[in-house]
């Protein structure tokens, strides 16, 4: 795992410039972004929680997803 409990893995071309870009992370038991933001170069961000619980910060919004949950956002409404 990364130096914060977060590991990331590009799942398409680097290559590729499209507006979305499809990621992995697997996050440990409170791993965090810390203060820095878990950043992309997709237009978009999609996502689904697989197993446990995620908060996911989106426009100065605090959501706590669960397993099953799913989400879409434009990645310029990410905010710290």
């Amino acid at each position: 795992m990364g130096d914060r409990g977060i590991r990331k893995a590009n799942l398409t071309p680097i290559a590729a410039s499209g507006s979305i870009g499809s990621y992995r992370a697997e996050i440990e038991p409170n791993g965090s972004t810390g203060a820095g933001l878990f950043t992309t170069v997709a237009e978009e961000q999609i996502g689904d929680v697989v197993e446990g619980q995620l908060e996911l910060f989106v426009g100065g919004q605090l959501l706590l997803l669960n397993a099953g949950d799913s989400f879409v956002y434009h990645a310029n409404r990410m905010e710290a």
